[in-house]
């Protein structure tokens, strides 16, 4: 395959999540534009927008045999442990993240009353995301936003180039490629930049777009627990703050890691050994 046809087949599998980041742009400003009131149907404008863009995806790409709808009927059965340590990975680093920026500026802006519950919790995520209810942002974070990333941003795009990029660089692109979509924001940027890597090297190590998927939905589900965000602890005095919630983290962090890397080595002495 020439350098022409490559970047051609790489731009291809691109469309897909660019046309979904227009929509996407295109529905936040509509309430900016029109009726304030619109925001009330953000959540089915945001959804509807992601599914034409998947259903889009699926079209232009229905005469390559690699991509079919099947993919979503393969639930994995095998070891589960791959998602979860990435999922624990991503926890930790994205909450060390919100620690240096909290120290580095102003602190985070979210918070919630100290004597708030759970549905509290949910609702004020809603109020200060872009969504009205708690519902919606639990729908959202933990059904299409899982489902929709991986197949826009990993099976998509990783199916297509495989076949002339290496591993290494098909995380780190993917990782890159999302990173720029979600630029200037630094914090989305790097945040972004690892979870497109890491869950990007975990369908390519399982062999599962769905073990990619259920670390989506674990890493996103601790945004949706109070005391497994730092927002949460540093609005409320009897939570763990500063040094102590970096320590925690570290450790959290850690784990994986060493996990990761144990597996590095069984696969290497299996190898050596055969």
């Amino acid at each position: 395959m020439g350098i022409g046809q490559k970047i051609k087949t790489a731009c291809l599998s691109m469309l897909p999540v660019i046309l979904c980041t227009i929509l996407l742009t295109i529905v936040s400003i509509l309430p900016l534009c029109f009726s304030p009131g619109l925001s009330r149907w953000n959540f089915y404008f945001y959804a509807g927008s992601m599914l034409i863009s998947v259903v889009f995806g699926f079209l232009l790409l229905r005469r390559r045999k690699e991509i079919t709808p099947k993919v979503l009927k393969d639930f994995p059965t095998s070891n589960l442990l791959p998602p979860v340590m990435a999922a624990l990975f991503l926890y930790a680093a994205n909450q060390l993240l919100d620690t240096v920026i909290f120290m580095l500026s102003d602190g985070p802006k979210f918070s919630i009353p100290s004597d708030g519950n759970f549905l509290d919790y949910l609702k004020a995520i809603g109020g200060s995301n872009i969504f009205h209810t708690g519902w919606q942002t639990t729908l959202y974070l933990l059904l299409l936003v899982p489902v929709v990333d991986a197949l826009l941003t990993r099976y998509f795009p990783i199916v297509l180039c495989k076949h002339f990029a290496s591993v290494p660089k098909l995380c780190i692109g993917s990782g890159v490629v999302f990173m720029l979509l979600h630029l200037p924001g630094l914090r989305s940027a790097i945040s972004t930049f690892l979870l497109c890597t890491v869950l990007a090297l975990v369908y390519l190590r399982t062999g599962s777009l769905w073990h990619s998927i259920l670390a989506h939905i674990i890493f996103n589900a601790t945004t949706l627990i109070p005391q497994f965000s730092y927002a949460f602890h540093t609005s409320n005095s009897t939570g763990y703050t500063g040094i102590v919630w970096i320590v925690i983290q570290l450790v959290f962090l850690a784990v994986p890691i060493i996990w990761f890397i144990r597996q590095l080595h069984t696969k290497e002495s299996t190898e050596n050994a055969q």
